[in-house]
């Protein structure tokens, strides 16, 4: 889930995230942008990892890698928030 407190746009192809709260910006290559894209439409970060798959091609494992990396990333920076499934 997106904070309120960050901004997105796309600038020249390309995402630019803005916390308004601490006025960091930040921005993110061709995958990463896809990569957001995809993650803030999908109802989850399984389905969003499903959706990449379809539209890239990579070695096994690949992908869900570098997307747990983004993820992390933009937790660590309270770009995202994560929530738990129910069980």
């Amino acid at each position: 889930m997106v904070p309120d407190h960050v901004v997105s746009r796309l600038v020249d192809g390309l995402a630019v995230l803005l916390d308004v709260d601490s006025g960091r910006s930040f921005s993110l290559d061709d995958v990463g942008t896809r990569s957001w894209q995809v993650l803030t439409e999908a109802p989850s970060a399984q389905a969003a990892l499903q959706q990449l798959e379809g539209e890239y091609t990579a070695p096994p494992g690949a992908l869900e890698r570098d997307l747990i990396a983004l993820i992390g990333s933009l937790s660590s920076n309270n770009l995202v928030q994560l929530r738990s499934l129910p069980r």
